[in-house]
């Protein structure tokens, strides 16, 4: 029965640890071509870089898709992939799969290859905008089973009998 309190007691200091993790702001993508790469250079709203993204990539036609993979990060906040498709007319889509969850994507049609930069904006994130009633009661929750465990513990011991030579 001890045991079971521990891992209650235990797992209420674990379940703090779990996080929501998703963008709760819009991200800019300013696009370009560089010789044959596809340029992308991920900024927030306020022009911080962004870094650590996972970002794929797709180039569309009327025919169907042309082109498509993941941006790989090269400097702060820059992403880049080597690109070879026709000069065209293109639908060009990106999808933040950075989290799963959420899965954000962006589409624009563009001139390829892009002599100007294309700025997409990610929208933010439902996901990374929690309500903060729900907030309180993630952390509020495990201090309660917390106090439970400890009062479970402490006022269900067996008392100690004293012996009477």
């Amino acid at each position: 029965m001890r045991f079971l309190y521990l891992l209650l007691f235990l797992s209420s200091f674990l379940f703090p640890l779990s996080s929501a993790l998703a963008h709760a702001v819009a991200v800019n993508l300013d696009t370009f071509t560089e010789g044959k790469d596809l340029v992308v250079l991920m900024n927030g709203v306020q022009g911080e870089p962004i870094n650590g993204a996972t970002l794929a990539y797709s180039f569309l036609s009327d025919a169907g898709e042309i082109s498509s993979g993941t941006v790989k990060p090269i400097a702060d906040g820059e992403y880049r992939v080597p690109v070879q498709i026709p000069s065209g007319t293109y639908t060009l889509k990106f999808r933040d799969t950075t989290f799963p969850q959420e899965a954000l994507e962006v589409a624009a049609t563009v001139q390829f290859p892009l002599k100007e930069p294309v700025r997409l904006v990610l929208p933010p994130s439902k996901v990374g905008q929690p309500d903060i009633t729900l907030l309180i009661i993630l952390a509020a929750l495990p201090v309660v089973i917390a106090l439970i465990a400890l009062a479970l513990v402490l006022f269900t011991r067996p008392k100690n009998k004293e012996v009477q030579p």
